[in-house]
């Protein structure tokens, strides 16, 4: 299938897609591509200091355009392999990948390339690894993940629900919250139908058994 991604195994858009398998085997000759759950979770340490590695995701939420102590944009993004949501990859963008890249949108799959890690911080609201990205060229869009998709399910305060889903998994267009809730809600229903149906078979057998002493 020429729309899987060879690296991550992304399926890619074909009509949506911006670089080609060739253009992007040149792109990684000799890089070693690492996964990036294990480089989101911080499971097995940063690669090597000096060696060549990349790692591709999908753009599944970002911050709004923020301004650092030192005065220069900057913007978080969080990306994804579409396998487990509660897994993504923060990336802090600076200087050139800043400008080139903060109005991208959602969906889009990316080859990241010479990413730096930095230092855990004390205020941070994760623990998870932060890296940084400055020089565009090493952020490559390769095209629109067909899998990705918005949650269809709307949350409590009536707005539709912005989770990012793979539409490919066996929830399909629900996420893992709306998901377990409507499993929940199934499950209360069959509980309710079952001690209903309990509750008329024990009440008809009182009447039938009623009418035999009557009738002695």
């Amino acid at each position: 299938d020429l729309s899987i991604e060879e690296f991550s195994k992304i399926k890619i858009e074909p009509k949506r897609r911006k670089v080609s398998r060739d253009e992007l085997r040149t792109l990684a000759a000799g890089a070693t591509f690492k996964r990036l759950e294990p480089l989101a979770s911080g499971r097995g340490g940063p690669p090597a200091e000096g060696s060549e590695w990349f790692t591709i995701g999908v753009l599944v939420k970002k911050s709004d355009p923020k301004t650092a102590k030192s005065g220069k944009g900057f913007i978080v993004w969080e990306l994804s392999d579409l396998v487990d949501p509660s897994v993504t990859l923060n990336v802090m963008l600076f200087d050139g990948a800043y400008d080139s890249n903060y109005k991208e949108q959602y969906g889009m799959t990316y080859v990241l390339r010479r990413l730096t890690l930095l230092p855990p911080q004390p205020d941070a609201p994760s623990r998870r690894p932060m890296y940084k990205l400055t020089d565009k060229s090493n952020i490559v869009p390769i095209g629109v993940a067909a899998d990705y998709g918005v949650c269809g399910e709307m949350s409590q305060s009536g707005q539709q629900c912005r989770s990012w889903v793979n539409v490919s998994s066996p929830c399909g267009a629900v996420c893992a919250y709306h998901a377990s809730r409507k499993l929940q809600q199934i499950q209360a229903e069959e509980r309710k139908a079952e001690a209903k149906a309990a509750k008329q078979r024990g009440g008809g057998g009182g009447r039938a058994g009623g009418g035999g002493r009557g009738g002695g």
